[in-house]
């Protein structure tokens, strides 16, 4: 009886070694899924504020072309300033 016990403890124990070792597994494939959203969130900041400026300076062009009568595109800018200087 004694040597059953002592079986069926080490069953258990080798049992939770293995849960232990899959735990393990699954928290590092989690932390470097974890810091690949991160990463991803960080790239996603750059574009957003990228964005941003590019967003303004197409707001820029817009009023300089709305401005010149005639112009349609910011293309349009300098062949109309040099119909103007001749």
């Amino acid at each position: 009886m004694v040597q059953s016990a002592d079986v069926a403890e080490a069953r258990k124990l080798k049992q939770a070694h293995i849960n232990a070792a899959l735990l393990k597994e699954k928290l590092i494939g989690e932390k470097s899924r974890a810091d690949r959203a991160e990463a991803s969130l960080a790239g996603l900041a750059d574009v957003q504020v990228r964005v941003k400026e590019m967003e303004s300076e197409l707001q820029c062009w817009s009023e300089v072309v709305e401005k010149i009568p005639g112009a349609q595109s910011r293309d349009d800018i300098l062949p109309k300033f040099a119909a103007l200087q001749r």
